[in-house]
């Protein structure tokens, strides 16, 4: 998905299930900079004459290197599913929507919250998990490997194709994540409206929040989601919904205040504490692996 989802979805969801604004917005800023924190945005820096060197959620440059996939596509956005066939082969490793693993996650940061302790890293941690439920949808049917299943047939996209590795939705572009876009796969005819597939995730996320989307009005989605807005629009819908003149994502800002921070300050820092949930997110998915005899890491 993208920021329409990531960030103002985020935030539209979590005060739909009465998540303070604050909390909401927290929440919202730490599910898109998953996709922000790439090493073209967060080069490594100094802190108290020492250099941090960033764990990142996402690189559209190192599409290739093996390192990228079991580290950053894996974990954050192509979280293995529940088993998906496409013309009689299965792989483990494709992602399917709301799967055990990205369910699970998602459970354990409500929990956390719950409990109120380490309240601000226990929301990161559930802003992660969030972003990976999302991909979940959007990105079902590939998987965050370099390998031929997600090869589409030629001639589709040829001179794109050429350059790019066959990395989870690379070689059909942005399709799977446009909230507009009619996707089509290339590899079988199937056919799916985002729009609706997105707000069937919003349904299942709402349903962990304890929120039955039965009690709510009924255009807490259907105005989300209609299909004739782009993202600038969705944007101005939550802000008018919520009532929130100011609600606006900079990805600059948990940077430059870690920048800013000493030796003593920096792990409390929002991007500290987001650092150290990233961490702790991609353990757990790979211990999911592990019980399924998936291993990422020797």
């Amino acid at each position: 998905m993208q920021i329409d989802n990531h960030f103002y979805g985020a935030y539209h969801l979590c005060r739909l299930a009465d998540i303070s604004p604050e909390d909401a917005y927290l929440i919202a800023y730490c599910n898109q900079f998953v996709d922000d924190c790439t090493p073209e945005n967060v080069p490594p820096f100094e802190v108290g004459g020492q250099t941090v060197h960033p764990i990142y959620t996402q690189d559209y440059l190192w599409w290739g290197c093996s390192t990228a996939q079991r580290y950053i596509y894996v974990p954050y956005h192509f979280v293995p599913g529940d088993g998906c066939t496409i013309k009689g082969k299965k792989n483990p490793m494709a992602a399917t929507p709301a799967n055990e693993i990205v369910t699970s996650l998602f459970k354990k940061g409500l929990a956390r919250c719950k409990k109120k302790e380490d309240t601000r890293l226990s929301l990161f941690r559930l802003a992660i998990a969030m972003h990976a439920f999302f991909d979940s949808f959007s990105h079902e049917r590939f998987s965050g490997f370099r390998e031929d299943w997600n090869g589409v047939p030629q001639p589709f996209y040829k001179f794109w194709m050429d350059i790019v590795p066959n990395i989870g939705h690379a070689e059909v572009v942005n399709a799977p994540d446009e909230t507009s876009t009619t996707f089509e796969d290339p590899r079988d005819g199937y056919k799916r409206r985002n729009y609706l597939h997105f707000a069937e995730c919003y349904k299942r996320l709402l349903d962990l929040m304890g929120v039955h989307y039965s009690d709510l009005p009924l255009n807490v989605l259907t105005g989300f989601f209609d299909k004739n807005m782009d993202n600038e629009d969705r944007a101005d819908w939550v802000r008018k919904y919520h009532a929130v003149s100011e609600l606006d994502y900079k990805p600059e800002l948990w940077v430059e205040e870690a920048k800013g921070s000493d030796l003593d300050t920096y792990h409390d820092t929002d991007f500290g504490l987001f650092q150290k949930a990233a961490a702790e997110h991609r353990s757990d998915v790979w211990a999911a692996l592990k019980k399924r005899n998936i291993l990422l890491v020797g």
